[in-house]
């Protein structure tokens, strides 16, 4: 993979979409290095588990955000810091997560948050944890050509896979999935600081080998690194302030 410093100079700035913004929120302290320097990145999700064909790009994902961040001054922790005192806390409180009914308890998740952030503090001085959570977004193309899709700050045209070309016929109301990145980043004296998403790829091909065009999931996930830093930067906007911003800064 490119270096970041390489990906920054050269990541296209036409894909964004103002319209689609999300809203971030942030807390006036967050962007005091000072007192936020040191993080560590969590393994696990803020909010429900992303979709397996996600969950296998997390770890490649985490490792260019730390790259990321350690480019914007910030010291990330790596190793298995942050899965020890999860699985401690987990040890105390039980399960916050129950598969087979699909139950998401989040009085039990914000107790184990609230220990694995003591626990990393005292003993790593951590400054903060980061969730990186990678989301599912359901869009539309639009009618009018070259057909983009938009949402949390990009726009993006279709995957096409096999044939010539979309049929003037087809119906572009059809929904397909999108996939965008969440951050939502914690002190380590439980304050929220920080959460903004930002927009990434689509997930779903236009596959053009099926007789009538229909949307299958695309099996190189997260290829296009300037499509992934370009998500990063808006998601982390304006905790690190991203070039050309499309909104207001």
């Amino acid at each position: 993979m490119l270096s970041l410093m390489l990906l920054t100079s050269c990541a296209s700035t036409i894909s964004v979409d103002s319209d689609t913004l999300y809203r971030y929120q942030i807390d006036e302290e967050a962007t005091n290095k000072s007192k936020l320097k040191k993080i560590v990145i969590a393994s696990v999700n803020y909010a429900q588990e992303s979709p397996s064909y996600l969950r296998y790009e997390e770890s490649r994902v985490d490792n260019i955000i730390a790259e990321y961040l350690q480019t914007n001054g910030y010291e990330v922790i790596t190793g298995n810091q942050f899965d020890t005192a999860w699985a401690n806390a987990i040890d105390q409180y039980g399960e916050y997560y129950d598969r087979t009914t699909a139950t998401y308890r989040r009085d039990r998740f914000n107790q184990i948050l609230s220990d694995s952030l003591a626990e990393l503090k005292e003993k790593y001085d951590v400054d903060g944890i980061l969730f990186t959570d990678l989301i599912v977004r359901k869009v539309n193309f639009s009618y009018k050509q070259p057909h983009y899709a938009a949402w949390d700050g990009v726009k993006r045209k279709p995957r096409l896979k096999g044939g010539n070309g979309v049929p003037r016929d087809y119906n572009w109301a059809k929904t397909f999935r999108a996939s965008s990145l969440s951050l939502t980043l914690f002190r380590h004296d439980k304050k929220f600081l920080f959460n903004s998403i930002g927009g990434i790829e689509v997930i779903d091909n236009l596959n053009m080998k099926t007789g009538t065009p229909k949307a299958t999931r695309n099996t190189n996930l997260f290829g296009d690194e300037d499509m992934l830093l370009e998500g990063i930067q808006l998601a982390f906007h304006p905790l690190i302030p991203m070039p050309n911003y499309p909104g207001k800064k």
